[in-house]
């Protein structure tokens, strides 16, 4: 994350399970995931668009995720390699753009088309909340 809420910079490692996020920050990691998958601003919660992710005082943010693109599954393998990087940049005035790499940096696609067959393809369901459990939508549900 680059920008990106109340972060200058900052970076982290998934797990290749489960992953639980504990202490400060949550939103910002959990935001961010969404944000660079093409999710909605209003499915994190905030209903006034991407520019209210941007850092006071500065003109753009950026969000950086790269996937593990390995094994029989692998999405595009030829094209991406074992990895596939995905960045979405965006501004103030209100311009969003996507980057989606190979592992190795090469430019792939721009197109937010490209995004959705790669999550289609992995399954991310960015904008389900049981896959991206948010603070507002926790706040809904009764655990029996």
């Amino acid at each position: 994350m680059h920008h990106f809420m109340c972060h200058t910079n900052l970076s982290f490692t998934l797990g290749p399970q489960i992953n639980f996020i504990i202490g400060t920050g949550k939103s910002a990691v959990i935001s961010a995931i969404t944000v660079a998958f093409g999710g909605r601003a209003n499915s994190t919660g905030r209903d006034n668009g991407l520019k209210t992710f941007i850092r006071e005082g500065q003109p753009t943010a950026e969000v950086t995720i790269s996937l593990k693109n390995q094994g029989e599954e692998a999405y595009k393998p030829k094209d991406y390699g074992a990895s596939i990087v995905i960045t979405r940049r965006f501004t103030k005035q209100g311009n969003s753009s996507w980057k989606i790499k190979s592992k190795n940096g090469k430019v792939i696609s721009t197109k937010k088309d490209e995004l959705s067959a790669i999550c289609d393809h992995m399954n991310i369901q960015v904008d389900n909340p049981m896959n991206i459990l948010t603070q507002g939508t926790s706040r809904s549900l009764v655990i029996c």
